[in-house]
């Protein structure tokens, strides 16, 4: 757990994403308003068109987006490097 996410801007939360170590495949990223929902538009480049519309709207709490990244490594991700495959909330 890393709690310098709690309140975390978008850039924060990018240089903890890209600081993981490429043996990592999957992360579970959880994160506080309003700074998940703009990172999570930032990341994001493609999707259902009716999932992107909502991931615009922002999250409500306990909301849930499920990306695809497009990069080979963490320390590749940036803006647009996401696909959004899921959302709930």
């Amino acid at each position: 757990a890393e709690h310098s996410l709690y309140l975390a801007d978008p850039d924060s939360m990018h240089a903890q994403l890209v600081s993981i170590p490429s043996s990592v495949e999957c992360v579970l990223l959880v994160a506080y308003n309003p700074g998940i929902s703009q990172f999570a538009r930032w990341l994001t480049a493609a999707g259902p068109s009716q999932l992107v519309d909502r991931l615009e709207r922002g999250f409500a709490p306990g909301a849930a987006a499920w990306l695809t990244l497009r990069a080979s490594a963490w320390s590749d991700v940036n803006a647009r490097s996401a696909e959004i495959r899921g959302f709930w909330d």
